[in-house]
């Protein structure tokens, strides 16, 4: 007896939202060496043969929509499926990595920033200021940095990021130390990675947008993993998914305000705020799109200044130089060329001979992101979209870090993550956010 399988239905079970699963969780195990963790922890391979089994069912599930399309406990087993792949594949090694690193030194099992970050926040609780500290008498001094010949760590002598990264770990990081005595920022981490899937369903009205939005956000290469590394990107992007969360639910205010959060936290927020506030001003005449977006800019600028300023008066220099000179290649100690951007080109095409060579990236990133942003800002005018204010957000500032000291790989798992939610979310048009404007100014009046 010959069975007879339908190309149509073949078609049907390998959806989109499969193969992204497939790929993204295959990625996933490769780049993290599950082997290594098996070797460490050999209960971690029954985690992974649950893994492959979920994947199968969640093949299976497709079969099953062919003939009830609209089972809501099918799709319900769906998004579970997903969830679990992602605790397999991304939270159970956060967790095995936080608990290893507890049992011996700091530096083990994490990346340096996060070893970075925690001591900038005992920096702040001494009344210290992370921006002019010195690390190189700290157990960050042993962590193992290497990038092609160079094994000392810049970062030892400059502190890259944003306030927020060190105030808003500082509570829970300064409980945690004095009832157990000992706090590992992944575990805030894990926890703003936990609350963004039960804001990414409030993006799309599709159940298969939902599906892909939650193995995007969970899976994307380069940048989940990042998660259980303990690098901070997962910070930046929680407050913009709420800033977009906000801005469907049509709560601008608390829209701006989480901007200004993201703002606060790390570079790669400001190039979304042209188009942000170009979005929210809508349609019509300038003046009347300048009276809808006056007090969320404001709104905006307050909360940004409050958490920026304090640290900027302290040293303006030794700000100015952690958070801007220090990657932008003008430093002899600036962070080493590195990635896959025009930096390394530079370098292999012998116009700069070492990684740490100075180089005025900055003007090359002007010359070049200025012109698209302009460009990007007349398109949005004429197409004022929430989808084509993230799509342009991706393009200028994937242009901006292409030109910059070091692209590196996390840089792409972030844009992957960016031009996903540009596609995937339902289509937000500039005149339901200029009449929620108005409708909280008519309240607030």
């Amino acid at each position: 007896m010959h069975v007879r399988i339908r190309t149509s239905s073949i078609r049907k079970v390998f959806t989109i939202d499969v193969v992204t699963l497939i790929l993204f969780t295959a990625f996933n195990i490769y780049i993290e060496n599950a082997h290594s963790i098996v070797k460490l922890a050999p209960f971690y391979q029954y985690f992974l043969y649950l893994l492959a089994a979920g994947i199968v069912v969640y093949m299976g599930t497709n079969w099953l929509l062919i003939y009830s399309p609209d089972s809501r406990s099918l799709w319900w087993l769906k998004y579970g499926i997903i969830l679990l792949i992602i605790l397999i594949t991304i939270i159970v090694p956060a967790i095995f990595f936080i608990l290893i690193r507890h049992q011996n030194e700091s530096y083990f099992y994490s990346n340096d920033g996060l070893v970075q970050s925690e001591l900038a926040v005992r920096f702040v609780l001494n009344g210290e200021n992370p921006y002019t500290a010195d690390y190189s008498k700290t157990p960050m001094a042993l962590w193992p940095f290497r990038i092609g010949n160079i094994t000392e760590n810049p970062a030892l002598t400059h502190y890259a990021y944003l306030p927020l990264t060190f105030l808003l770990p500082l509570p829970f990081q300064l409980a945690a130390e004095n009832v157990w005595g000992w706090f590992d920022q992944r575990i805030l981490f894990l926890f703003l990675f936990l609350i963004m899937f039960v804001t990414i369903p409030l993006l799309s009205n599709s159940k298969m947008i939902r599906a892909l939005l939650l193995i995007t956000f969970g899976l994307t290469p380069f940048f989940a993993m990042r998660v259980a590394e303990g690098g901070n990107d997962i910070l930046v992007l929680f407050w913009i998914v709420l800033s977009i969360t906000a801005l469907k639910i049509k709560r601008i205010y608390f829209s701006a305000f989480f901007l200004a959060l993201a703002c606060s936290t790390k570079h790669f927020a400001w190039m979304l705020v042209p188009f942000y506030f170009l979005y929210l001003g809508g349609e019509g005449q300038l003046k009347e799109r300048i009276d809808k977006v006056k007090k969320p800019f404001f709104l905006f600028v307050g909360v940004t200044g409050l958490i920026l300023l304090p640290w900027l008066i302290q040293d303006p220099l030794a700000f100015y130089e952690d958070v801007f000179a220090y990657i932008s290649g003008i430093l002899p100690d600036g962070y080493p060329i590195n990635g896959l951007g025009f930096s390394v080109w530079l370098l292999r095409l012998g116009v700069l001979k070492t990684r740490t060579d100075t180089f005025p990236f900055r003007i090359l990133q002007i010359a070049f992101t200025l012109p698209i942003l302009i460009l990007l800002l007349r398109k949005q005018i004429k197409d004022n979209t929430l989808n084509r204010a993230m799509l342009n957000y991706g393009i200028s500032l994937g242009v901006l870090l292409f030109f910059s000291v070091a692209f590196n790989n996390n840089y792409l798992g972030y844009l992957f993550v960016i031009f996903s939610l540009a596609m995937l979310i339902d289509t937000g048009t500039s005149s339901e956010a200029g009449n929620a404007v108005v409708t909280h100014s008519s309240i607030n009046e």
